[in-house]
């Protein structure tokens, strides 16, 4: 369903800003509904703790309405005719009218849903733990196929006759490993194809493509191809870095991935064989998106469109951070989640413009004397290809977390021409990150326009990317949905604890949620730092326990 979403055919055009909307949330997939002509997109408030469908005006990004939904998921909602579908509670469906806004049904499973929700065939298709499920627009479930001993994630695809999705599963030696499985629409199994080592992925855009009757998917640190028939491998390519957090994008005989390391590659779906590479310096949180004869990335605070054929850079937009987002199209126009979440965030829309023609007010920013130890840092906006002349430019700074003020907006302190100069009042300490802010750009017509800008402030000395923790005797699952358990093993012997049986963790763990009513949200790191701090090694020794018996 997303996936669709990715592609835009239009030739030889290039994006201009058209709206910024700020949002105090952290802004994630925008999709549309062809029948109600409005936009959806799932928000989540960190401070209040809240999970919102959004629902927009695509051509103004004026609010039509929200809903509060009970908790979240992972992955991307689907719309169909008249209902939005979304993960909720981390482990149900939610059904919501889309032209109301109100909640319809709910859908409970039993596990955990890692799986971008699809519309097809006039039902919802989502995978939760070993189940993968279909349900109609009024939440019916009409199907449900289940594999003992996997865990389904990702999207759910239909080939033909037949139902597609990637799972994980343990090995006969406790390490988990990565398959992706076909299943007939009676729920029959009809072939399952290793793929090596590998993890779940909690993320809203993972899954695979299938094309030309071949499945094109990352796994781990590998890319394969897969003949849809049988399952057998036409060929697999090693690679440096792990690729399987994104979906793939296959754009004229190119299939484009997005790496953990910030590598975008492009290989031959012949062979696999290399096309190109482009090295970004951090990860790349988003799936490649397709504009005509241009391939679009977020990384490094930046939209970063890169030519398709090859690999070179054309244009960045700084859009700040999109870690559950992608670029999607609607109509003539693109659009995204960024800022800086999960307080700062932005939706954005782009205009599709002539590839040659130069963006209107575009803005160039430049940081000065940006350390992370200084009273002040200076920050220079030059705007050009001015159409109308501007009165006046503000800066909303706010975003930044170690401002004299919580909330920092200023006008500019110095303007030559269209070149202005701002201060910003600073603690004597901040983390030294990418940081998104906007701009609020004054028209002579009575006009104001949004435009958004990185600020990158470095650390004042330079410190390791990674430190490793040594002398960690690795422990293993004893059963599946352990892993926690034993990790918590780990922590225990570093420390020089009485490690406890995973079995009893996991029991002591239950126990602390059931008794605290915590929120799904929380609950797990929370009772974990319960437990840890209890010292127990078993339900008996909890003060929980102990204090229930007394009742």
């Amino acid at each position: 369903m997303f996936d669709e979403a990715l592609f835009c055919p239009a030739k030889s055009r290039r994006l201009q800003t058209r709206w910024c909307s700020k949002i105090p949330a952290l802004v994630r997939l925008p999709l549309f509904s062809s029948i109600t002509g409005l936009g959806y997109v799932i928000l989540y408030k960190e401070k209040t703790r809240e999970y919102l469908l959004h629902c927009f005006d695509p051509d103004t990004g004026t609010l039509q309405w929200q809903t509060k939904l009970p908790n979240g998921g992972y992955g991307a909602h689907a719309i169909g005719n008249s209902t939005i579908a979304v993960p909720s509670r981390f482990s149900d469906i939610t059904g919501i009218d889309a032209k109301t806004g109100k909640i319809s049904w709910i859908h409970r499973t039993d596990a955990r849903v890692r799986s971008p929700l699809n519309f097809s065939k006039g039902k919802f298709s989502f995978s939760s733990g070993q189940d993968i499920y279909q349900l109609t627009e009024t939440g019916q479930m009409i199907g449900k196929t289940s594999l003992a001993g996997h865990f389904f994630f990702g999207l759910v695809k239909y080939s033909d006759d037949s139902m597609l999705s990637l799972a994980t599963f343990t090995n006969e030696r406790g390490y988990s490993e990565l398959a992706i499985i076909s299943f007939s629409d009676s729920g029959k199994l009809l072939w399952k194809t290793d793929l090596g080592a590998g993890q779940i992925i909690s993320s809203e855009t993972s899954g695979f493509v299938v094309h030309d009757n071949h499945i094109y998917c990352a796994a781990g640190k590998s890319i394969h191809c897969i003949r849809v028939l049988d399952g057998i491998i036409a060929w697999t390519r090693p690679m440096p870095d792990i690729v399987g957090r994104q979906i793939p994008t296959l754009h004229n005989n190119g299939i484009y991935i997005a790496s953990t390391k910030g590598h975008v590659y492009c290989l031959h779906t012949e062979d696999g064989s290399p096309k190109w590479t482009f090295k970004g310096s951090t990860i790349a949180t988003t799936p490649v998106s397709i504009l005509g004869e241009l391939a679009c990335v977020c990384m490094d605070g930046n939209l970063v469109l890169l030519d398709a054929e090859t690999g070179n850079q054309f244009d960045f937009i700084p859009t700040g951070h999109s870690p559950y987002s992608a670029l999607t199209f609607w109509k003539d126009k693109a659009y995204l989640g960024g800022g800086d979440p999960p307080y700062h965030g932005q939706l954005y829309c782009f205009d599709l413009i002539d590839r040659q023609a130069e963006p209107e007010y575009s803005c160039a920013v430049t940081t000065l004397s940006a350390t992370e130890h200084r009273d002040a840092i200076h920050v220079q906006l030059e705007v050009s290809n001015t159409p109308h002349a501007i009165s006046s430019v503000f800066l909303d700074a706010s975003s930044i977390p170690a401002l004299s003020e919580s909330t920092f907006q200023s006008s500019s302190i110095e303007r030559s021409g269209n070149c202005f100069t701002f201060a910003i009042p600073m603690r004597r300490k901040i983390v030294p990150n990418i940081y998104n802010v906007n701009f609020s750009i004054n028209l002579s017509t009575g006009e104001s326009i949004s435009r958004s800008g990185n600020i990158s402030i470095r650390p004042h000395t330079r410190r390791p990317n990674r430190h490793i923790i040594q002398k960690i005797q690795p422990r293993f699952q004893k059963t599946p949905l352990n892993s926690g358990a034993a990790v918590l093993q780990m922590v225990q012997e570093y420390h020089g604890q009485p490690v406890a049986k995973q079995a009893n963790i996991r029991e002591m763990l239950e126990y602390i949620i059931d008794r605290s009513h915590y929120e799904p949200f929380n609950m797990w790191r929370i009772a974990l730092r319960r437990l840890v701090s209890s010292n127990a090694s078993s339900k008996d020794e909890l003060p929980e326990y102990q204090s229930s018996l007394k009742k």
